[in-house]
C-alpha cells in the first residue's frame, strides 16, 4: 500500500504539470489530444465499446507480457510482485513509474476509439483486476475459459513453481493468453512472491531494489552491449551463459519468506503513524487544489512518503529506523507545518512563533474557523494542542524502547519461526506419506468391480482392462 501511495502522488503530480501544458493525462496518456489531432478513425456506439474493452486489454497484455521479459520494465513492474502473500491489498503494490511506463502502450488505442468511452473502460478494468487478488476463489473452469479468475492471477503472481513463471499476462480476458501460448492451469499450490523473495518491508526498498540488482549485474560486463542487455534483456539473462539462470522449484514446504515482526505495542504504534500518513496522503490526493500552492502539496508529500517508509523500516528491526522516526516527529513534522502556515499567509517569519499567546490564540479561531471547525464548547487552541501530545507522545514512546527495534536475536528467530516451520513439514511428510501407502496398497475386491463398471460405462474398454 506504501508503493500504492507513491505512485497516486507521482502521478497527480504528472497530471498537475499535464494540466498547466493544457493536457487532459487518461492512465497518463493525453488520450484527447492523440484523438483530436492523430485519429485515423472514430469508433463509437456498440463497436467502439466492445472494441475498446478488447482492445484495452490486448494493450495492457502486451505491456503486461513485456514488463516480464525487459528488466528496465520488470523493475518497474516488479513492484507489484514483491509480497509474498496474495490478498487484496496486493492489488495496491505498485511500482512508481508503473501507469507512467505503461502509456505508450495505451496512447495508439486514442487513434481509433473515442475518449469518453477509453475513460470509463480504462477504471472499470482496473477495478476487474482488483478482485482477482485473492485466494478465496476456487477453480470454476467454465468462466475461465474466457475471464481471468483469481486461480488464474495467483499463476501468474507466483515466484515457484518454475513452470508458472511469465505466464497469465491477461486482466481480464484469458483468449490472449491461450492464443499466444502464455496460459498455465493452477494445478499445485504456488509460491507467491519474487523467485528471491525481498528482504524488508522497505517500500523504497521495494522501488529501487530490482534497478540495484540490474547495475550490479551490467557493473560485471566488459562490453556496452552486454551492459544494455542487462537492461533491456530478460531479467533473469545471465551474461556470463548468454541464457537465463535456472528457476529454482520451491514448495510451499521448504520456503522461507521475509518474516521480520515487532512486539505488540510497536506493532500497534507502527500502525497508528502509517494510518495517519495514509490519511494525510489521501487528502492531499482528493483536495490538492485547494492548498495554497504546489509548495505546501509537495512538502507536505514528502511527509507522507517519509512516513509510510519510516514505518516499513521499522518493522525491519533497525535502531536507525527509530532514530530517525524521533527525527521526523520533532523536526520534519513541525518544520513542514510552519511551511504550510507560512505558504497560505497565516504567518509572515518565523519570528512571530515567539510573540506571544496573542498570536497563537488568533492562529488557532483563523484555522478552526477555516478548517477544523471543533464544537463551540472545545477551545480553538485544541487545534495545537491534540497535534502537540500526540507528537509527543510518539517521540516518548519511541525513544524509550529503542532497544526493541535492535534486530531479533538468531535464538528468537529461530524459535519463532523455524521451530513452527519443522513442525509444519514434518505433518506434511506424514501425510505424504499416509498418502503414498493408501496408494501402493491393495484395493478391496468390490473397489475392482465398481471401477470396471465405472470403465465400461463410459465406454472405455481399455480402461476397463487395466482395471481387472
Amino acid at each position: 500500500m506504501s508503493t500504492g501511495m507513491m505512485q497516486q502522488l507521482l502521478e497527480m503530480f504528472i497530471s498537475v504539470a499535464a494540466n498547466f501544458a493544457g493536457l487532459t493525462l487518461v492512465a497518463m496518456v493525453p488520450y484527447a489530444y492523440i484523438f483530436d489531432h492523430y485519429r485515423i478513425a472514430d469508433i463509437d456506439g456498440p463497436a467502439g465499446w466492445i472494441g475498446t474493452i478488447l482492445a484495452r486489454d490486448f494493450a495492457y497484455y502486451v505491456f503486461h507480457y513485456a514488463s516480464h521479459r525487459c528488466a528496465a520494465l520488470w523493475a518497474i513492474h516488479g513492484v507489484h510482485h514483491a509480497p509474498s502473500e496474495f490478498n487484496y491489498g496486493v492489488n495496491l503494490a505498485q511500482g512508481a513509474l508503473q501507469t507512467v511506463a505503461s502509456a505508450p502502450f495505451f496512447a495508439p488505442l486514442a487513434l481509433f476509439f473515442n475518449p469518453q468511452i477509453f475513460a470509463i473502460v480504462y477504471p472499470m478494468s482496473k477495478i476487474y483486476g482488483f478482485f482477482t487478488h485473492t485466494r478465496l476463489v476456487g477453480k470454476p473452469y467454465l468462466l475461465q475459459t474466457i475471464f481471468v479468475l483469481p486461480p488464474a492471477h495467483r499463476v501468474h503472481h507466483a515466484g515457484a513453481p518454475s513452470w508458472y513463471i511469465d505466464k497469465n499476462y491477461g486482466e481480464v480476458f484469458t483468449i490472449w493468453d491461450r492464443i499466444f501460448g502464455t496460459w498455465q492451469d493452477e494445478d499445485v499450490r504456488p509460491i507467491f512472491g519474487h523467485v528471491t523473495p525481498m528482504a524488508s518491508w522497505n517500500p523504497f526498498e521495494s522501488q529501487f531494489a530490482i534497478w540495484r540488482k540490474l547495475a550490479e549485474k551490467a557493473s560485471t560486463c566488459s562490453s556496452v552491449t552486454d551492459k544494455i542487455w542487462c537492461f533491456l534483456g530478460p531479467p533473469g539473462w545471465d551474461p556470463k551463459t548468454g541464457g537465463e539462470y535456472p528457476l529454482p522449484d520451491t514448495t510451499p514446504y521448504n520456503a522461507v519468506k521475509y518474516d521480520s515482526r515487532l512486539p505488540t505495542f510497536e506493532t500497534a504504534y507502527c500502525g497508528v503513524q502509517y494510518l495517519v500518513s495514509l490519511a494525510v496522503g489521501v487528502v492531499i490526493l482528493v483536495a490538492h487544489r485547494r492548498f495554497p500552492s504546489y509548495y505546501s502539496v509537495v512538502g507536505l508529500a514528502a511527509l507522507v512518503v517519509l512516513g509510510v517508509t519510516l514505518a516499513g523500516r521499522l518493522f525491519d528491526r533497525t535502531r536507525q529506523a527509530a532514530l530517525l522516526e524521533i527525527f521526523r516527529l520533532l523536526v520534519a513534522v513541525p518544520v513542514t507545518l510552519v511551511f504550510l502556515l507560512y505558504d497560505a499567509g497565516l504567518i509572515s517569519n518565523v519570528a512571530q512563533l515567539w510573540s506571544g499567546l496573542d498570536f497563537w490564540h488568533t492562529l488557532a479561531e483563523t484555522l478552526n474557523s477555516r478548517l477544523v471547525h471543533l464544537p463551540p464548547s472545545v477551545p480553538a487552541e485544541m487545534v495545537f494542542v491534540l497535534p502537540l501530545v500526540f507528537v509527543l507522545m510518539s517521540a516518548v514512546a519511541i525513544g524509550l524502547r529503542l532497544d526493541t527495534f535492535a534486530p531479533e536475536s538468531d535464538d528468537a528467530w529461530l524459535k519463532r519461526v523455524w521451530i513452527p516451520e519443522i513442525g509444519r513439514n514434518f505433518k506434511q511428510s506424514l501425510q505424504d506419506a499416509n498418502i503414498q501407502f493408501w496408494k501402493s496398497a491393495p484395493a478391496p475386491a468390490h473397489a475392482h468391480a465398481d471401477s470396471t463398471k465405472s470403465a465400461v460405462k463410459r465406454g472405455s474398454k481399455q480402461n476397463a482392462k487395466k482395471v481387472q
